[in-house]
């Protein structure tokens, strides 16, 4: 028994119906940074969390009077001699005839911290797609629709003037045209701002030719995959889309490269240039596409050595 608990990789903590530490096994003394001899004659709620020793110290409680006699599960938080903060996920058994509870722990700080950066990642996808929503919204009451109001009432004037007999219908019908035109070339530009026709017609090579196009550094297109799915062309189209922003208003470079490869069920994306590098991994466009690329199980690299260029990377995963 004793080498099983110096041995164990989880906490093991023994503790007297005080609240005093009685034991702990060398994983708890690593974990929390305090050797055993500072321990005794300490109550083990000196090092929880404030905000998690009321709730504890009744369970605590309750374990002493014989209302229950394990807890499973629980996850509570201990300050560590160092003064950080460390979740523990326990399971507790009491020892009635000995005045003993023994306490199993493992750390999930880790784990902790995923969750609550998945969450937070999620919170900003949602946020991005309502800001696009009111975006769009926005877009199309001040410009199509408005274009198209126009057309509507202007037609109506032109038939009027056409049952009048009126000279002005030719002019009338002449601007609702021109209305009806322009809003059909703002309607397709609206469309393009969420995904480019090249995009969803052509697949992730015609999307990135596209851009390349409208990027003013050269660009090398080694594009070499099939149709994807949507979501994965639509993620690879918008982290081309953002690096190749980004190269032309702050890289300074002469020269760029996208490339696409599919190798053991992973699509990576290189976006590579020749500029002054530098790049900070943290600004909102390259956080929102790491998020992007999370939803799917994804991930982005940035490499952006000052003076060596910068390489935005990306892989996620092509479902079979």
């Amino acid at each position: 028994m004793g080498d099983v608990f110096d041995l164990a990789h989880d906490l093991i903590v023994i503790v007297g119906f005080d609240g005093r530490f009685e034991r702990v096994n060398p994983a708890f003394e690593r974990t929390l940074g305090y050797p055993f001899s500072e321990l005794l004659s300490r109550s083990f709620l000196e090092l929880i969390h404030p905000d998690d020793i009321p709730w504890l110290r009744h369970l605590f409680d309750e374990f002493v009077r014989g209302d229950r006699d394990d807890m499973i599960g629980i996850e509570h938080r201990v300050v560590c001699r160092d003064g950080s903060v460390r979740w523990l996920q326990s399971n507790s058994r009491v020892i009635p005839e000995r005045g003993l509870v023994f306490a199993v722990a493992r750390d999930v700080t880790d784990r902790r911290l995923a969750d609550a950066e998945l969450a937070a990642s999620r919170a900003r996808i949602v946020a991005a797609a309502d800001d696009e929503r009111r975006r769009v919204v926005r877009d199309l009451h001040d410009g199509a629709q408005a274009r198209l109001v126009h057309t509507i009432i202007t037609l109506k004037l032109a038939r009027r003037a056409v049952e009048n007999g009126a000279d002005d219908a030719p002019d009338l019908l002449r601007e609702a045209l021109d209305n009806a035109e322009r809003a059909k070339a703002e309607l397709r530009e609206l469309a393009h701002g969420i995904l480019p026709a090249a995009l969803t017609r052509g697949g992730l090579h015609a999307a990135v030719e596209m851009l390349a196009s409208r990027t003013p550094v050269p660009v090398e297109n080694d594009v070499s995959v099939g149709r994807l799915s949507a979501a994965v062309e639509a993620t690879a189209y918008f982290v081309v889309a953002e690096a190749l922003t980004n190269i032309a208003k702050h890289a300074g470079a002469r020269h760029a490269e996208v490339m696409a490869r599919i190798t053991d069920g992973t699509l990576s994306i290189h976006v590579r240039d020749d500029g002054i590098g530098g790049a900070a991994p943290d600004g909102s466009g390259l956080i929102g596409l790491a998020d992007r690329l999370a939803a799917l199980g994804g991930r982005l690299r940035v490499e952006s050595r000052a003076g060596g260029g910068t390489l935005i990377a990306a892989d996620i995963p092509v479902p079979a």
